[in-house]
């Protein structure tokens, strides 16, 4: 059997993070990228440049959310090629129902988690956290009710729900009568058909 190589550090390169103010940056790319210099992974001449179109926050409710509500619910595209994709992804948001004030305060959740027990350990609330305000008006958890305003998803509800310390991620469907399209069996074309949904909800642990 022959002998797993031995990892060597990668030649000079760059790394270019879009979206690097966003919450997977925070949790997944930067804590990747230590370890990797810690393991003398990374060559000396490494770079990481970060384009994003605003600055760092611990808003909760991430963008990665509404991708995927856009994955899920969008139109079949045209074909697989990023182009197609990206233009049903941006129909799909484009459809989402603009809410008023009053509509806003009935339709979302905004709040903080709470001292607690995780792993069997105590853990500390929000505001009791290292070099976190005690004032501190941040959610750790959001919510909210969305509506698609066009001809497949009219009248269903799409939930979705966000933050950290949460138990488990779920996505859950629930039944009810909705119109979609399927390719035949003999990939030829499109066929219509039924299929029973009248809810989406997503949630998801931002802290896993």
């Amino acid at each position: 059997m022959d002998a797993c190589p031995i990892p060597q550090p990668a030649e000079a390169c760059a790394v270019v993070i879009f979206g690097a103010s966003g919450d997977l940056t925070k949790r997944k790319l930067l804590p990747s990228l230590y370890n990797l210099a810690s393991y003398h992974l990374l060559p000396v001449d490494f770079s990481i440049i970060g384009v994003a179109r605003r600055d760092l926050s611990d808003e909760v409710m991430q963008n990665h959310m509404f991708m995927l509500l856009a994955l899920i619910a969008m139109e079949p595209p045209t074909s697989l090629e990023g182009e197609a994709i990206r233009n049903e992804k941006v129909k799909l948001l484009k459809s989402i129902r603009r809410t008023t004030p009053e509509e806003a305060l009935k339709n979302t959740v905004r709040g903080q988690y709470g001292e607690g027990i995780v792993g069997g350990k105590k853990v500390p609330a929000y505001r009791e956290e290292p070099n976190v305000d005690p004032n501190s008006t941040v959610e750790t958890y959001a919510a909210v009710k969305l509506m698609i305003e066009n001809w497949r998803w009219a009248g269903v509800p799409f939930y979705l729900r966000c933050g950290k310390r949460m138990p488990r991620r779920t996505m859950r469907r629930v039944a009810g009568d909705r119109r979609l399209q399927h390719t035949s069996s003999s990939g030829t074309g499109i066929i219509g058909g039924l299929q029973r949904i009248s809810e989406l909800t997503f949630r998801e642990d931002s802290c896993q």
